[in-house]
């Protein structure tokens, strides 16, 4: 045990006093701190002349759409020009975003880029025509505005009902599906940094003998166990300083900031706790991968090409759940939650949304201990074996025989 605790004291301390690990810590600490804010620093920054929120110079040739209907349908600021012209060079002068003609026939937008702007702004004009049309038609039928008004702006009663699960509502669902995503990307930040780490410290100290002397006062098992506890510390070391950053920039942007809403995490207790399990699941699982395969060459070129499986697998599990938020109770996306490499990111990206039972979710996790297990087991021996080869690929052969 001191043994152990002498090697994760070491790695950890290898890890966190490397200045690329403090360059990157600091800079996702500080990006962490001014995300929350950004919001109120834009809207208090004068970009030549137009503000954060958008404005339109709006020619009307018409005569048929008044100040009520324009605000009903395009909710940027709108202010009326006579000529197109006249708007297309106040945009041109940073004065407004767009500038927008209205014809009896269509419309024309004037944009200096396209964007998802432009698109939703196109759409919402569009449906401000068809409106006016259906109005028209109508009205030419006999109907009187009042009945019109209650034809076109008829909105059902709708009621989203959750069927067996605590976290997933229609008000939860939004931020449920960002604390997934959030989960997700450090997951992946973590096991590519962390991975890296091992690869890189595992291949070097092979390469220059060290690990020969090394195993002579340390078993190869205690020396993984440690790299991977001390590696996985200094990662969860960088988690939690982002974590402090990003809530200290919540409390303090409202007062900074006079007029800012305060921002708001209303995460479930035990939503919190599956994000802390699965995200150190997923974590250690890997880092025995990693580590088993780095023992295996001693030159930095193999090392590279040995990480491609467990990288493309984390890829793999980050994709996962990005596509399966679309459609999270798909048959595809149950069967990969339940493979314990997927189930880190997967698994909980259902439990988010709430399309994971009770008992899929304690599978999954049991799962994900039982392959931890056995990694460890494996990558014990591989590591041994490793170890104890020094200029020479360890063949299928040699593997096999290491598991003996």
């Amino acid at each position: 045990m001191k043994q152990l605790w002498s090697v994760i004291k070491f790695e950890f301390a290898a890890f966190a006093n490397n200045k690329a690990f403090i360059i990157m810590t600091l800079l996702i600490a500080l990006i962490a701190f001014v995300a929350p804010a950004a919001p109120a620093i834009i809207d208090r920054i004068d970009f030549g002349g137009i503000t954060s929120e958008r404005t339109i110079a709006i020619v009307d040739n018409t005569g048929m759409f008044d100040a009520q209907t324009l605000s009903q349908f395009i909710p940027p600021n709108a202010t009326m020009f006579t000529d197109i012209n006249t708007a297309v060079a106040a945009v041109e002068g940073g004065d407004h975003n767009y500038a927008l003609e209205l014809n009896h026939d269509g419309f024309a937008l004037h944009v200096t880029s396209m964007g998802i702007g432009v698109v939703n702004l196109q759409s919402q004009v569009t449906n401000m025509f068809q409106y006016r049309h259906r109005s028209e038609s109508l009205g030419a039928y006999g109907v009187s505005p009042e009945r019109i008004g209650e034809i076109l702006w008829f909105a059902p009663a709708a009621n989203v009902i959750t069927i067996g699960d605590a976290y997933a509502t229609v008000d939860s669902f939004f931020e449920n599906m960002i604390y997934s995503y959030v989960m997700a990307f450090v997951l992946y930040l973590a096991l590519l940094i962390g991975g890296g780490h091992l690869l890189t410290t595992v291949v070097r100290e092979k390469s220059t003998k060290t690990m020969e002397l090394l195993v002579t006062s340390c078993q190869p098992r205690i020396m993984m166990n440690g790299k991977v506890l001390g590696v996985g510390a200094a990662i969860m070391t960088q988690v939690l300083l982002l974590a402090i950053a990003t809530f200290a920039s919540m409390r303090l942007t409202p007062t900074i900031f006079e007029g800012t809403e305060a921002f708001t995490v209303n995460i479930a207790p035990m939503l919190l706790a599956y994000l802390v399990v699965f995200f150190l699941l997923g974590f250690v699982m890997y880092s025995y991968i990693y580590a088993a395969l780095a023992s295996t060459t001693s030159r930095m070129e193999d090392a590279q090409s040995m990480s491609m499986l467990p990288q493309l697998l984390i890829m793999a599990g980050f994709f996962m759940s990005m596509f399966g938020m679309n459609s999270p109770g798909a048959a595809w996306i149950d069967i990969a939650s339940h493979v314990p490499l997927f189930g880190p990111f997967v698994m909980f990206m259902r439990i988010t949304l709430g399309t994971a039972a009770q008992w899929e979710i304690w599978v999954s996790i049991g799962a994900q201990l039982v392959t931890i297990v056995i990694i460890s087991w494996m990558a014990a021996k591989i590591y041994r074996m490793g170890t104890l080869m020094y200029g020479t690929k360890p063949t299928f052969k040699n593997l096999l025989e290491a598991f003996k």
